[in-house]
């Protein structure tokens, strides 16, 4: 075999392997409760330390169809206007390292910078009223702005 043909087809696992990545972000039944944007309930979306407010703010006002608030990780139980469960009933969380690949980076003129990890995360909805989590969603993002976008879009799509 000519050595092109073993290039044309490494290229062709590799797209393959890409693929299968994409493929596997499926939304799980069950994970996302079909009440979910009903006017009576306003959604809390719990943003950790890591995340960017104005990003996910900008993400949740052009795609999620229903009241939300973007609150601080654990302000659900320190802040008495949240305790009302029947307004506030949901939660949705970021759920990191629910899947990922490590990549190799190089950086433009310096030497090889070795292996980093590269995690996607998706996100579990907790019902406070009922005080279950629910299984998570597989809506794989690389971030979570761009995981509640996944997330609405699952929603809109119901």
């Amino acid at each position: 075999m000519r050595p092109g043909y073993f290039v044309i087809i490494f290229f062709v696992l590799l797209a393959g392997c890409r693929g299968s990545r994409f493929a596997a972000n499926n939304l799980v039944p069950g994970s996302i409760p079909s009440d979910i944007t009903s006017p009576k309930y306003v959604l809390l979306v719990q943003l950790d330390e890591h995340g960017n407010p104005n990003m996910l703010d900008k993400v949740m006002k052009k795609y999620y169809p229903a009241a939300y608030e973007i609150i601080k990780e654990g302000q659900d139980k320190s802040d008495e206007k949240y305790a009302n469960v029947d307004k506030y009933r949901y939660l949705v969380a970021i759920r990191y390292g629910s899947g990922g690949t490590v990549k190799t980076t190089y950086a433009p003129g310096a030497p090889h910078t070795g292996p980093s990890q590269v995690v996607y995360s998706d996100q579990t909805v907790f019902d406070r009223k009922e005080n279950k989590g629910l299984p998570a969603t597989n809506l794989m993002g690389h971030n979570f702005a761009q995981g509640m976008m996944l997330f609405s879009e699952a929603i809109t799509k119901k």
